[in-house]
């Protein structure tokens, strides 16, 4: 499914994502993110250590690169079957489940596979800069400090320059966010005393999200639904964070990885509309924040989000060693 190296754990095999070097290196990441969080001093929250260092995205795009996903649905019938497999210890363990109805009933299945190994990592080299540059167009305007335009035109304020430079949310913190993003839920009930308010490169917001992040990631959703801020906490796990959201596909919402690599096909019926359906860089924004951005009730402000998204995505893919006529196509 895609090709990466072996790493030898326990007499089991564990993979490692070695793309990612193949396609960034660290003094580039430096030069794109001169002023990430804990790089300059007074950080306005607090932020003293390289939080968004190249090593650790890299070591989190290494840990995830373990997850297997296999998502098992019936067109038309409610409920998907999706299981987790760490690869390197072969456990497996249920993400959704389903009722007992769901497997007499016969209509046939799909099964979809997602191998987080496949991370910027698949088959295609124009495919996986292409997701590179968008997944770092993203990450950068969800946390960056910025105000100014052009993207890349070097003022003091350029956004592309203040890319990864918050971590959480800006007015909220620990102390004063309790009952934030909190949305009643049977399956991932929030701590009326923690608030999910956004942390880390993709903002992870809400605590159905941090639950559904921590029953992927330790298969205990009570982990990160009681303690939030372990993902403002460390660098790893907040870059992990992004990567897992990046990469699940949400039902009835693909992936941003699918849609990059334009492998999700929607069954008849499902979220089909004609702007839902098309596929590489747009759909991310609508993945990620349509809800605010991408529908006709979006206001100015919101809409000009989308424009700020793009202008990064450009921004990165020139960096990344795109040409002018590749990036006038996307």
């Amino acid at each position: 499914f895609f090709f990466s190296s072996n790493l030898f754990v326990n007499n089991v095999t564990a993979q490692v994502n070695e793309n990612v070097d193949n396609l960034l290196n660290a003094t580039q990441w430096n030069s794109i993110f001169p002023k990430r969080a804990g790089t300059l001093l007074g950080h306005p929250q607090g932020y003293t250590n390289d939080f968004y260092s190249y090593y650790n995205f890299k070591q989190a795009v290494n840990e995830m690169a373990d997850y297997l996903v296999q998502i098992r649905k019936k067109q038309g019938v409610w409920g998907e079957l999706i299981t987790i497999t760490k690869k390197s210890t072969n456990v497996t363990y249920n993400y959704s489940d389903v009722e007992s109805w769901w497997y007499s009933n016969p209509t046939p299945e799909t099964i979809i596979n997602v191998d987080f190994e496949d991370f910027v990592n698949r088959n295609s080299a124009f495919n996986n800069k292409r997701e590179l540059a968008a997944f770092l167009a993203n990450i950068s305007k969800e946390t960056t400090g910025g105000w100014q335009l052009p993207v890349g035109g070097g003022s003091a304020g350029d956004y592309a320059q203040w890319g990864l430079y918050f971590v959480h949310e800006v007015g909220y913190t620990s102390t004063n966010g309790a009952g934030t993003y909190s949305q009643a839920s049977s399956d991932y009930p929030p701590n009326p005393t923690k608030g999910y308010y956004g942390r880390g490169p993709i903002q992870l917001s809400w605590n159905y999200n941090y639950g559904q992040f921590s029953k992927f990631l330790f298969n205990d959703k009570s982990i990160l639904l009681n303690n939030p801020d372990l993902v403002q906490q460390d660098g790893i796990l907040a870059f992990k964070s992004a990567i897992w959201f990046w990469m699940m596909p949400q039902c009835p919402k693909p992936s941003c990885h699918q849609v990059m690599h334009d492998l999700w096909i929607p069954q008849s019926g499902e979220y089909s509309s004609s702007k839902m359906y098309k596929k590489g860089f747009a759909h991310t924004n609508n993945i990620i924040n349509g809800g605010l951005e991408c529908r006709t009730t979006s206001s100015a402000e919101f809409t000009q989000k989308v424009v700020l998204r793009s202008e990064l995505y450009k921004f990165y893919m020139s960096i990344l060693g795109f040409n002018s006529q590749d990036i006038a196509s996307e």
